[in-house]
């Protein structure tokens, strides 16, 4: 029971260690002997004491002045104390500084020493099993109070997504409603993407956010446009490490929506992309001359490249908003012009250091 515990008797008296040494010799925990209390302190450091017993008058270092020093050391260490009667206001001094177990008077009874040796062993395996457990315990309520913050914020992502997906539904019906029969029939296409782009947003659907280094958002978003699109020509810019808290489910979501939508667009002009994280996330993706693939029948006509852009700015321009992600779609002299911006707040490994802008500067010059 006590064979893994180790009891340190302290005395300047040989004679006293070896009748200690002796009467001791059937007991199965571990003795230490140590002749002063700078020998006792250096074999505290060396090995767990369950258990010290030392006696109070020692020169150079006394009793008090050892278990004070045990007390920084080893303070979960049982303390008693063995002396005589004539130490008895020296006693009653460490008594009122220090935590003692038991004094035990010189003589002593050998049964009575054994025993209370043994009671002051139990007491420390005792105190240790309850710290051991508490730690346990303390660990287990931390698991519990992470897992149920983590439920927490999956349940209210699920409202948020839920009242999300509506917003993308509505959005969809109202796109719908704003053109006649005829032209649901002649852009049928354009109106067949509706249910996909539904479908897709609501799988995709989430306003949980991750915080991540602009190296590896990059690496992230790359990935994923070479992915649905091979052909791409990227292009990317991080001159500026930082940290960027973006919604990234979302953000890749949103590209397959644009690859959904602009798939004929992209598999006849090429598409061209830049990542940059100068001063905040932005990606830039461009498809010259898109509205050569859909070429107008009629000035008064809306052109079926009209109508996509359209579509997406009123589903995902509204989606994306909520979700801090700014999100632009325009035709430009003919070519498309898509813009996704992260509108959350980044920090520079400058930032964390408290450069100041002007010591950018000069460190530039």
């Amino acid at each position: 029971m006590y064979e893994d515990y180790c009891v340190l008797f302290v005395d300047d008296e040989p004679n006293i260690l070896n009748t200690i040494r002796r009467s001791l010799m059937d007991e199965e925990y571990l003795c230490s002997f140590a002749g002063s209390g700078k020998e006792a302190l250096e074999l505290i450091r060396l090995r767990q004491i369950a258990v010290i017993v030392t006696d109070m008058r020692m020169p150079e270092m006394t009793g008090l002045d050892l278990l004070t020093k045990v007390d920084e050391v080893s303070p979960e260490a049982v303390k008693i104390v063995l002396s005589g009667y004539t130490q008895l206001p020296q006693v009653l001094v460490t008594i009122n500084k220090v935590d003692i177990f038991k004094f035990i008077t010189k003589p002593w009874d050998t049964d009575d020493f054994i025993v209370a040796i043994r009671k002051a062993l139990d007491f420390y395996i005792i105190r240790d099993e309850n710290a051991k457990y508490k730690k346990v315990l303390e660990a287990k309520n931390t698991s519990y109070k992470n897992i149920l913050k983590k439920v927490n914020e999956v349940v209210d992502d699920a409202k948020i997504s839920r009242e999300l997906i509506t917003l993308c539904g509505k959005a969809i019906l109202g796109f719908d409603k704003s053109f006649t029969t005829g032209e649901k029939i002649k852009f049928q296409k354009i109106f067949s993407l509706q249910e996909k782009l539904f479908e897709l947003l609501s799988q995709g659907i989430t306003t949980l956010k991750k915080d991540m280094k602009s190296t590896e958002l990059i690496q992230s978003v790359s990935n994923h446009v070479t992915k649905i699109y091979p052909e791409v020509s990227l292009e990317t810019n991080n001159e500026i490490p930082r940290r960027i808290i973006i919604n990234l489910k979302m953000l890749e979501t949103s590209i397959d929506a644009l690859c959904l939508v602009f798939a004929e667009e992209f598999r006849q002009c090429g598409l061209f992309c830049r990542i940059d994280s100068r001063e905040q996330f932005s990606m830039t993706m461009i498809v010259p001359n898109a509205d050569l693939t859909h070429p107008p029948k009629g000035i008064s006509e809306r052109s079926v490249i009209d109508l996509k852009i359209e579509l997406l700015q009123t589903v995902l321009e509204k989606v994306l908003e909520l979700c801090q992600i700014k999100f632009q779609v325009s035709k430009t002299k003919g070519s498309l012009v898509i813009e996704i911006i992260s509108e959350t707040s980044t920090e520079t490994d400058e930032d964390k250091k408290g450069v100041t802008p002007n010591e950018k500067d000069s460190d530039r010059g």
